[in-house]
């Protein structure tokens, strides 16, 4: 027989082992586990080396001792090794899966619990960073509400200290605010010609003029605007020395002005000085000293005047407050202050603001005489006259009535100070004190025992006999 181009068992068994090689590796593959290929086919060679397959009668015999099988069934005999092989390749490789599968489910679930407690540490971290915020919040308020309230007690110390007091005027000089003469009668001028100005430095200021009489005045009388009621009985009024009539068609109700005026003067008048006044040089000068900043007020009276008869005044006050000085009493005086008034050691020159921070008060006084500058005067009742001489005055003059030959210069006083500045203390009524309520006492008193009633004998007592009295014998 010719053998040319057939195969041996043995080379049969040979690429049987290969082709057994090639399927495993194909399972794997399949399968995805990884075997090593060529350990596997070497194992198998080497297991087939082991029989001396010298023909084709010792191969069969090798086969059925190895496999108890047929010895022409090739296929089983080759085949059922593979097959054994492969499943218990195939098993291991399950073996393999599984593990690596748990592995990979024991990872993710190891991840799984990592992550879930990193995120539990994370809110909890974020549950004591908000805790703590909380609190640095909540310490934060405390502090800033103890701090408001620290701010707020000068407030409201300064709220209790206004309250306990009331302004005592919104419009203290009314009508008469802005004018350098507010005259309620007739106004007279006499003597030289002048006019209502005050040349301070290179600035001219005009004055204004309000009559509720009669006017008689120079001739070119120049003013700012003037107002009268009255008939002007005459002499003209200039507006600031031009050609132009200053005399203007303005309502005053003067009665009512002077009622107001009145009030406040008395009522200012009532307010408790907090400088010192004093006469020197022999009475010759009338002396205030004050100190405080903003106004300072001083009292002096009709016959304190009168007795001393002072030629000059003198002012010791800070510089920029302003001066009230209150006359008390009625009857006339004279504040024509020949020697002139000085302020601070020096005395000020004619149209200087300092005099419209200056008032003399005196609502009583019924006649009063100036002459020179002394600040303003508030005198509702008082007739004044103006000296024997030209001189010159700066500030306001409110009173009943003027006749005289002074000038008078075009500042005015700036009341604002005694409104913004000077109040009436209130007496607040004390509270009464809030009854106590008696304190309940913790224990009921004991109700006494209810006196026991003694019972009635169930038995009458027997009443005794009444002894029998002895019979009289018959003989005696």
């Amino acid at each position: 027989m010719n053998n040319k181009g057939k195969l041996s068992k043995g080379q049969i068994g040979i690429r049987a082992a290969a082709a057994f090689a090639f399927a495993l590796t194909a399972f794997a593959a399949q399968s995805g586990t990884a075997i090593d290929v060529n350990a596997t086919s070497a194992g198998i060679l080497q297991e087939g080396s082991q029989t001396d397959f010298g023909g084709q009668d010792d191969a069969e015999q090798a086969d059925a001792q190895g496999n108890n099988d047929d010895a022409d069934d090739i296929t089983t005999n080759y085949e059922a090794p593979a097959e054994a092989e492969s499943e218990d390749a195939a098993e291991e490789a399950d073996a393999e899966v599984s593990e690596d599968a748990v592995t990979e489910e024991n990872t993710e679930a190891e991840a799984a619990e990592s992550t879930e407690e990193t995120e539990a540490e994370e809110d909890t971290e974020e549950e004591t960073d908000t805790e703590e915020a909380a609190e640095e919040a909540e310490a934060d308020a405390d502090v800033a509400a103890e701090e408001t309230a620290e701010a707020e007690t000068p407030e409201t110390e300064a709220v209790a200290i206004v309250s306990a007091k009331k302004q005592i005027w919104s419009d203290f000089l009314g009508a008469a605010k802005g004018y350098s003469v507010f005259v309620k009668g007739d106004y007279v001028k006499t003597g030289a010609v002048s006019d209502i100005s005050s040349t301070y430095g290179n600035y001219t200021r005009y004055g204004n003029i309000a009559v509720g009489g009669n006017a008689t005045v120079d001739v070119n009388y120049a003013t700012g605007k003037a107002v009268v009621r009255g008939d002007v009985l005459a002499g003209n009024f200039l507006l600031n020395s031009t050609k132009e009539n200053a005399l203007t068609d303005e309502y005053i109700d003067f009665e009512g002005a002077f009622a107001q005026l009145y009030a406040n003067s008395a009522k200012l008048s009532t307010v408790d000085s907090n400088g010192y006044t004093y006469f020197a040089n022999g009475g010759q000068q009338l002396c205030f000293m004050g100190s405080d900043p903003v106004v300072n007020i001083f009292n002096v009276s009709v016959d304190e005047l009168n007795v001393n008869k002072p030629s000059s005044l003198s002012f010791n006050v800070p510089a920029g407050s302003s001066c009230v000085v209150n006359i008390t009493g009625s009857g006339s005086v004279d504040l024509s202050m020949a020697s002139g008034t000085f302020i601070n050691g020096t005395q000020p020159q004619n149209g200087d603001y300092v005099f419209e921070d200056i008032l003399f008060n005196a609502p009583d006084v019924q006649n009063v005489t100036i002459m020179n500058k002394i600040g303003s005067l508030l005198a509702p009742n008082a007739d004044v006259t103006g000296g024997l001489y030209n001189n010159h005055f700066d500030g306001s003059l409110i009173c009943n009535s003027f006749v005289g030959s002074i000038e008078f210069g075009g500042g005015c006083y700036r009341d604002d100070v005694i409104e913004q500045n000077i109040y009436e203390e209130i007496e607040t009524p004390e509270v009464p004190d809030v009854p106590v309520t008696p304190e309940t006492p913790d224990e009921t008193p004991e109700v006494p025992d209810v006196p026991v009633t003694p019972e009635t004998p169930d038995e009458t007592p027997e009443v005794p006999d009444v002894p029998v009295t002895p019979e009289t014998p018959d003989e005696t």
